[in-house]
């Protein structure tokens, strides 16, 4: 291993994301952490209140028509994009990834504060992966005039559990997240969902970064139809948040979860859990800027 990596955030794409602001920042109460434009692309980051961050993409105004972004929600709709891990030495994992058998592309050291390298669906496990090398914490921005945050629906941010990836092979995941990424199995081995007719295994990193890779049990499970022969897809993200029941498209699964599907969610489908309540932070504008980003359960709503 060549030092730490980090599972640093989950990347939607979105026709506009400020669609998603009533979902993530008013009913999940996700803080504010930043907005800005870069390379064709506008993003916006929010927080989980245990420190988890969600990235939305969208084409900038201006942007190439035929850029890569503006492809994939043309041809897939809104959803789930890629996933991006922090390393400490770009290189020394390029070199690992070719090592394993891997093809990273778009391996590039122009920037000095950002390294990255990017893994194709088909390199990976079905999901873009970036890999980066930061020099220089996260950017922290005021919300930018004109536009619009929600307020939180609930005193305290929802925390993000874990990212359900189903992955055709699990041995094949274990192996990518695990052994090249450095995820640590927490879940103490492979588990059993009957629902889904998948078995699974959690994977963490540092900062509370967590993935529960989900594999079909057989070819007529309802996650392998829903795979399509594929190699992965992100199949939901799981939440717990104050009073699940009251937000809006939640539906009670009957045990103790609810779930918003992906067609009332731009693409993206949350299992949500209850989240007791708990003493959390609530800071100012002025102070926003200065908040660290690891501390747990500060809520970043400027202004609130």
């Amino acid at each position: 291993m060549h030092g730490v990596t980090e599972l640093d955030h989950l990347a939607i794409a979105a026709d506009d994301v400020t669609d998603l602001f009533p979902r993530y920042a008013g009913d999940l109460a996700g803080g504010w952490v930043g907005m800005r434009a870069d390379g064709g692309l506008s993003f916006a980051q929010l927080r989980f209140g245990n420190g988890p961050r969600l990235e939305m993409l969208e084409q900038s105004a201006g942007g190439d028509a035929d850029g890569g972004l503006w492809l994939f929600v043309e041809h897939r709709g809104p959803g789930p994009h890629h996933l991006t891990f922090r390393v400490t030495d770009l290189p020394s994992k390029v070199e690992t990834l070719g090592n394993a058998g891997y093809h990273p592309s778009h391996v590039n050291y122009d920037d000095p504060e950002w390294f990255e390298a990017v893994l194709r669906p088909d390199e990976a496990t079905g999901v873009v992966v970036q890999l980066a090398e930061v020099h220089g914490g996260t950017p922290i921005t005021p919300v930018p005039e004109g536009v619009a945050v929600p307020p939180p629906r609930v005193a305290h941010a929802a925390h993000l559990d874990w990212i359900g990836h189903a992955v055709a092979s699990l041995d094949e995941g274990r192996r990518f997240f695990g052994d090249i990424l450095d995820g640590a199995e927490t879940s103490g081995g492979v588990q059993d969902d009957p629902a889904l007719g998948a078995q699974w295994v959690e994977l963490e990193w540092p900062a509370n970064g967590r993935i529960r890779l989900f594999a079909p049990t057989n070819d007529a499970s309802p996650l392998a139809q829903w795979l399509d022969d594929g190699r992965g897809r992100i199949h939901h993200v799981k939440v717990s948040v104050e009073h699940p029941e009251e937000i809006a498209d939640a539906i009670d699964r009957g045990d103790g979860t609810w779930e918003i599907p992906t067609e009332r969610n731009f693409g993206v489908r949350l299992f949500l859990t209850a989240r007791e309540e708990m003493k959390q932070e609530v800071v100012s504008e002025q102070q926003a800027t200065h908040i660290d980003l690891h501390a747990p359960d500060s809520l970043l709503i400027p202004g609130a």
